[in-house]
């Protein structure tokens, strides 16, 4: 006789339907020979079902920071999933957009 599986019988809640938020900062030390740091311009998404908002800032000469603050609101998703892949998506793209230096010879 084979495995069994359970099957699901409600939705699926990608946060077991409680709101979930992250606040997360990344600190880089810039090594002695950078120049010409390049920001990208911060980017967010402020509707439900996924809100969050991604920025670079200078900390002093020798230092960047990246700040995510997401936030997954409570709800069921099957209704708005193509709402949130699509803030999804943006997020990832924001994400991959991070900070460009050069360095010097």
């Amino acid at each position: 006789m084979g495995p069994r599986v359970a099957h699901r019988q409600g939705a699926l809640f990608l946060n077991q339907g409680y709101p979930l938020t992250l606040n997360e900062e990344f600190e880089f030390t810039l090594s002695a020979k950078s120049e010409a740091v390049v920001l990208p311009a911060a980017a967010e998404s402020k509707t439900a079902p996924l809100r969050w908002r991604m920025e670079w800032v200078k900390v002093g000469d020798a230092k960047l920071a990246a700040h995510l603050r997401l936030e997954l609101a409570r709800a069921s998703y099957p209704r708005r999933t193509t709402a949130f892949q699509e803030q999804l998506r943006a997020l990832l793209a924001a994400m991959a957009g991070g900070a460009t230096f050069s360095t010097l010879p």
